[in-house]
């Protein structure tokens, strides 16, 4: 356990049907530890339907690398069902001589407690390609409303052997 690389935080903030983000994460890039500061967009594109974008910085003291992509579509077609599908770094930008690796992401989300939001068995499989396509891991785990707008959520990933876990918030139905 690594605090110094353990912290990220990041806010959305609903502006009429939209919902604008902003993120910190730290980094780690080929064994040197990176900033990551992300700006984002997210809307509806219909009731079910999300669509969400990022651009995202990363800075090492004076060193900045080229920006990065990545977008995301959330889909909901009944209350105890849900999907999502994201891309990172679509770009491949570069940093520090190299170009980062396009990262795949698909999630399921399951609410076995008649479509309520007080528990969410997620599931997560994510795919890099570097010199080609490989699964690079997958997170099983679960959402529990502790109290309305609280929420502790916790995912074991196998193949690093690895629990990752934190406080999710809801304010005014903005996630954050």
């Amino acid at each position: 356990f690594k605090l110094r690389r353990a912290f990220q935080g990041y806010a959305l903030v609903p502006v009429g049907g939209l919902a604008l983000s902003v993120g910190y994460q730290p980094f780690l890039w080929q064994g040197v530890l990176w900033h990551r500061s992300s700006l984002g967009l997210a809307t509806h594109l219909s009731p079910s339907l999300g669509l969400g974008l990022a651009v995202n910085e990363f800075r090492r003291g004076e060193d900045k690398a080229e920006l990065s992509y990545d977008w995301g579509l959330f889909w909901e077609p009944t209350n105890w069902l849900n999907l999502n599908l994201s891309q990172q770094n679509a770009n491949r930008a570069m940093i520090a001589g190299a170009n980062l690796d396009e990262t795949w992401h698909l999630g399921i989300g399951l609410r076995p407690l008649f479509g309520q939001n007080s528990l969410t068995v997620v599931g997560e499989t994510v795919w890099q390609n570097s010199q080609e396509w490989a699964l690079a891991e997958q997170r099983w785990g679960f959402d529990v409303r502790i109290v309305p707008g609280v929420h502790l959520r916790m995912a074991y990933v196998p193949e690093r052997q690895r629990v990752d876990m934190g406080i999710y918030t809801a304010l005014n139905k903005a996630h954050v």
